[in-house]
Parts: structure tokens; C-alpha cells; sequence
């Protein structure tokens, strides 16, 4: 301990020594973040899919307001997403207008017997190209059903990626390598020996983590306009990332419609396809959850979808008039009462 006091400012080259080999560690999660987050905010800008379901939305939405102000709408808010279960079906209380959306967007809602068998297949492949397209999205979210204190079945979902937490993480490291720069300076002065380590390494170290640590500020001032921008594309004034991240997961995969199905089917095949860690649910897992095929059903052939995008390699507008035209026919039948009790919001 004698030896030791005899170095010349022993505690500040000690914090510095701590600083320099914990660093990377959040300069890595950070960066990893940041990228993270980066994929997810390009996925949802750039999804074709996305666009469509929401169009559809939009449509739905407007033939529910048919008639009052709200109708003919161009758009609406995206904390409509989280309404579509307050406007239930008339004859099935469990269905509510997202299984309507859903439906008609993952088969076709073939069920009113309008669209031909085989469109089944081209329905299919829109369903797996949405996934496809959020998957960067679907994988930055865990989820977990757990009892309560009173045994009652929760959901619990939690984001890995976090712009707002990389955030305050690069603050809490901006204001460390300050308080070390400052060491450092301290320490330099309380010695003379030009074959000082702390002259000779410390320096050119804590030199180098500036750089990290600045490169990835400008990574994070990026990744933050660019959120900036896909807020103001979808119109508005701004959410945490993790809200967000969750708005369409919920859209997706809601608490309510998970919980309502029987355990024995919960625990066989949903809990392993949507709550395993490092498995992400493909569309056939999310038919059996909004209950649009068995359990026992298996998904169509490759080889048949494959025939069926050859031969429609030239895509024509019918695709999209066709889901127009299936709300307006068949959207009264589905909804009857509804429309005149309740309006979308």
C-alpha cells in the first residue's frame, strides 16, 4: 500500500484505467441499438404490405363513419390501431373489426364465397410478404404469458430495442469520458517522467474512445432524425420507440385474442410459436391465432404458390379494387348494427 501511494495521482489513473476497459461494452449495445432501431424505422417506412393493410384500414373506417363527418376520410391516427376491438361483430361478440380487416387482408374473406380458390394462395403470399417485411420489427419484441397474484393470465411483451435508452446510455458515457478527460489532465500534471505509461498509453487511449464515443453520437443524431421523419410521415407530433415498436405488435399479436384461447391450445401450439425466446411467428402461426385455420391445418404448398406467382408476374389494379370493392359489398353483412351504434375513432 506504501509502494502504491507513492504513485503519482494513483486514483485518477485508476477511474481512467476502469473507464478505458468498460467502455466498449456500451459503445458496442449502444451502436447495436441504434442500428437495431435503424432497420426497424426503414422497415415500416419502405413496407409495401404495411401500406396496403392500413389503406384497408382506412377503408374499413370510412365505411363505418359512412354518412357523417368522419367519413371519407384520407387517413387517421395511429392510435386508431389500438381501437379496432371496440367495434364488435353483431352476431359474434369474440370477432370485432380487426378480425373483418384481417381476415379479408391475410384470405381474401373468402367465407362470403366472392373471390375465387385459388386467389387463396396470392392472399397467402401478401400475409408472408408483410411478415416478411416487419420482420425486423417482430424480432425486437419478447413476449411472455405469466399469472398474476390472483392466477389470472397476463401478457407481458417487452422491446429489446430502445432508441430512447441507447440515448440516455450514450449521455451517461458522454459525461464519464469528461470526468476522465479531467482526470487525465490532473494526473499528467502531478508527473514529470516523460516514460510515464499514463503519457506514453492513457493518453492516445482515451484519445481513441473520443472517436468511438463521437462516431456514435452522430450515429444517434441520425438515427433520431430519421425517427423524426417517419413520425412526421405518419403525421405526428412524436412517441417513444418503444410505443411504437408495440403499437403494431399489439396490431398484430393482441393480448386480448391471445388469451382467449383454450390453454390446452395456448400451451401446444401458440405459447411455442409466439413466446419462445428466438423464434419469430411466420404467417401460419398467426392464422391459428386469429383462428382462421385448425390446428391441424398446414400451410398450402410452396410449389403451388410458386405457379401462382408466375402467372401473375404482371400485377394489374384488380388486386387492390378487389379489397375495396369486398368492403363496401360485404362490409354491412359482416358489420349490420355496428355501423349504426359505433364509429371508428
Amino acid at each position: 500500500m506504501w509502494q502504491i501511494s507513492r504513485i503519482p495521482a494513483y486514483q485518477a489513473r485508476v477511474s481512467c484505467w476502469n473507464f478505458l476497459i468498460s467502455y466498449k461494452e456500451t459503445v458496442t449495445s449502444c451502436g447495436s441499438m441504434f442500428s437495431e432501431f435503424g432497420k426497424i424505422q426503414r422497415a415500416v417506412r419502405k413496407s409495401q404490405m404495411l401500406q396496403k393493410l392500413l389503406a384497408l384500414i382506412l377503408e374499413v373506417g370510412n365505411y363505418l363513419n359512412g354518412g357523417t363527418e368522419r367519413g371519407q376520410a384520407d387517413g387517421f391516427d395511429l392510435e386508431t390501431l389500438g381501437k379496432l376491438d371496440s367495434v364488435k361483430d353483431n352476431v359474434a361478440q369474440s370477432r370485432d373489426a380487426r378480425h373483418l380487416i384481417f381476415e379479408m387482408f391475410f384470405c381474401g374473406a373468402q367465407e362470403f364465397g366472392q373471390l375465387a380458390k385459388e386467389d387463396h394462395l396470392r392472399f397467402y403470399d401478401r400475409g408472408e410478404q408483410l411478415l416478411e417485411e416487419l420482420g425486423p420489427l417482430m424480432k425486437s419484441v419478447s413476449r411472455a404469458v405469466q399469472r398474476d397474484s390472483e392466477g389470472t393470465l397476463k401478457m407481458m411483451k417487452n422491446v429489446r430495442v430502445g432508441l430512447e435508452e441507447a440515448e440516455e446510455s450514450l449521455r451517461e458515457l458522454n459525461q464519464q469520458l469528461t470526468e476522465q478527460l479531467e482526470a487525465l489532465q490532473m494526473a499528467l500534471e502531478l508527473t514529470d517522467d516523460p516514460a510515464d505509461p499514463l503519457k506514453l498509453h492513457m493518453a492516445v487511449e482515451l484519445s481513441t474512445a473520443k472517436a468511438e464515443i463521437k462516431a456514435l453520437e452522430e450515429q444517434g443524431t441520425t438515427c433520431r432524425e430519421d425517427y423524426g421523419k417517419l413520425m412526421k410521415f405518419f403525421n405526428h407530433t412524436g412517441m417513444k420507440s418503444s410505443d411504437f415498436i408495440l403499437l403494431w405488435d399489439n396490431l398484430l399479436i393482441p393480448e386480448d385474442l391471445m388469451l382467449a384461447i383454450p390453454l390446452s391450445t395456448l400451451k401446444k401450439y401458440i405459447f411455442p410459436r409466439f413466446c419462445a425466446p428466438s423464434v419469430i411467428p411466420n404467417l401460419h402461426d398467426l392464422l391459428l391465432l386469429w383462428g382462421f385455420r385448425a390446428a391441424e391445418q398446414k400451410p398450402p404448398r410452396k410449389s403451388q404458390r410458386v405457379r401462382r406467382k408466375r402467372r401473375d408476374r404482371v400485377p394489374t389494379p384488380a388486386t387492390d379494387v378487389m379489397a375495396v370493392v369486398t368492403v363496401h359489398r360485404f362490409g354491412a353483412k359482416w358489420l349490420g348494427a355496428a355501423r349504426r351504434k359505433r364509429t371508428l375513432t
